[in-house]
């Protein structure tokens, strides 16, 4: 990682924040500080948006097990091992809410709800499909001796 230094080049008369990164032995002219602040910006806001809707324990196995085929709340629950019925009734709430998952009453005795996914929660595929071969990824390069 790359140190940086603050510092005033008084030598052309003007008052210009330069940033030296010492590992690369590169300057940056003060102008460049904003549109490199503003591209990682661009960068954060997103995925902290993304965060937002799919961070957490639950919400992820939840679409995960609804995606390939548990629609029942009790199916969905009992294939996700450890999650309780209350923390699943509110992560659903939250799914639905965010438009990923559809809740559907079948309006008979008794009373059913079924779940599906959304077709915007298709966008999430990649998404997951790159978080799992990341993870298996990562899980030999922390064990690995």
């Amino acid at each position: 990682m790359a140190s940086f230094i603050f510092l005033n080049n008084a030598k052309e008369q003007k008052s210009i924040i330069q940033i030296v990164a010492i590992k690369e032995q590169m300057v940056y002219p003060a102008s460049n500080i904003l549109e490199m602040h503003c591209d990682c910006l661009a960068t954060i806001k997103p995925v902290r948006d993304t965060l937002d809707v799919i961070n957490g324990k639950w919400k992820l196995p939840i679409i995960i097990s609804i995606g390939v085929g548990y629609d029942r709340f009790t199916d969905i629950q009992e294939s996700i091992p450890g999650i309780t019925p209350k923390v699943l009734a509110k992560e659903l709430k939250d799914l639905e809410q965010h438009k990923l998952i559809l809740r559907t009453v079948i309006d008979e005795y008794p009373v059913k709800v079924s779940y599906q996914l959304e077709p915007y929660a298709d966008t999430l595929t990649p998404i997951i499909y790159a978080l799992k071969d990341w993870g298996v990824n990562h899980r030999k390069v922390v064990t690995a001796k």
